[in-house]
């Protein structure tokens, strides 16, 4: 993982998992829709369905709209909840979430997380 486009390598501090969903069944509570979360060495929080945490981080190089784009690239894209997106790791398969600063979720101003077709509003 790097925290920043082609910046310092992050390594995980932290790991644990949660679920979107919670079904009550008489005591028997189980969740659906597992996500792993990772805090990272830098104060970034990533989240991944799958657990195969990729580098989601925009790449302006590859995004046809910014000034930044390099010709040739338009490909360079993936998708997530039907949203292109033009990360730095552009494998199909990235649906890795972050990274969101735990500095700016921890302040007063709102920071809002949508993850599928839910939003989070933190701090509660």
């Amino acid at each position: 993982m790097t925290a920043y486009l082609h910046g310092p390598v992050t390594f995980p501090v932290y790991y644990t998992v949660f679920y979107l969903n919670l079904i009550a069944d008489s005591g028997q509570t189980r969740g659906t829709r597992k996500y792993y979360v990772v805090l990272d060495d830098h104060g970034y929080i990533w989240l991944d369905p799958d657990g195969k945490f990729q580098n989601c981080i925009y790449n302006p190089a590859n995004d046809p709209q910014n000034p930044a784009f390099v010709s040739g690239n338009c490909q360079e894209a993936n998708k997530l909840d039907r949203k292109i997106r033009y990360s730095v790791d552009i494998d199909s398969g990235n649906n890795t979430l972050g990274p969101y600063p735990v500095l700016s979720i921890m302040s007063d101003n709102p920071t809002v997380i949508q993850i599928e077709e839910r939003q989070f509003y933190v701090p509660f």
